[in-house]
């Protein structure tokens, strides 16, 4: 991984079980319910386009990209707060 790139970010770790208990849309538009469950993968940040990226699987063969971009207007006030829209679940 690079230099921007990690097995945690804020609350989430990797190999960890999460569930997003409040919806959120990622960059592409697509809807992250109350409900999805996930396990955290790792993330990586491109510092230029304030682009980030959580990779999830939701089982063992599907890995899953959320794509982020940490700016007012977009995503930001969900990396701003994690905890707000996702817990570690069992």
């Amino acid at each position: 991984m690079g230099p921007n790139c990690g097995p945690a970010h804020d609350l989430l770790v990797a190999g960890r079980s999460y569930e997003v208990i409040r919806e959120f849309r990622d960059f592409e538009g697509d809807l992250h319910p109350a409900g999805e469950r996930w396990v955290f993968l790792g993330f990586c940040f491109l510092p230029h386009d304030d682009g980030m990226s959580f990779f999830v699987a939701t089982d063992a063969e599907y890995e899953w990209h959320i794509p982020l971009q940490w700016r007012p207007d977009q995503q930001g006030p969900v990396l701003d707060n994690v905890a707000a829209h996702v817990r570690q679940s069992d």
